[in-house]
């Protein structure tokens, strides 16, 4: 079975940019999009769903990423590796970001080929469940 990776940004260039990075890397990863957190925890609400990966951006209307990782606390699985995609370079955002025990990364944006190829890479060692 393939991975699958759902992609959070409100920003379309930056959605075309990794569904065309992860394509090249993987043309067999299920991606799909959600254009700010309040659609992504629609799509996880599924029970169905769960994407291996969500890549997420900080800023983005109606819900940013920081809202969501506070409401995707608060649902029952947490079994997807979360990495943030942000260009923002402010400590307080990653740290912020990195408190969370399922948020396993945080990139800075564009995503890359090699970024993509260290994350999936490094992958196998990062824990998927702990607690806050």
């Amino acid at each position: 079975m393939s991975l699958s990776v759902l992609v959070v940004d409100d920003n379309k260039a930056d959605q075309f940019i990794s569904e065309h990075v992860i394509k090249n890397y993987d043309a067999t990863i299920r991606i799909d999009k959600a254009y700010d957190g309040e659609e992504a925890l629609d799509m996880l609400s599924h029970e169905e769903y769960v994407p291996d990966y969500i890549f997420l951006d900080i800023n983005m209307p109606r819900m940013d990423g920081m809202e969501f990782l506070e409401a995707y606390h608060e649902l029952d699985n947490h079994t997807s590796i979360v990495v943030m995609l942000t260009s923002s370079v402010r400590e307080d955002d990653y740290n912020r970001c990195m408190a969370y025990p399922y948020v396993k990364e945080c990139i800075p944006k564009p995503l890359s080929e090699e970024k993509l190829t260290k994350l999936f890479s490094n992958a196998a060692e990062l824990p998927i469940s702990k607690t806050m």
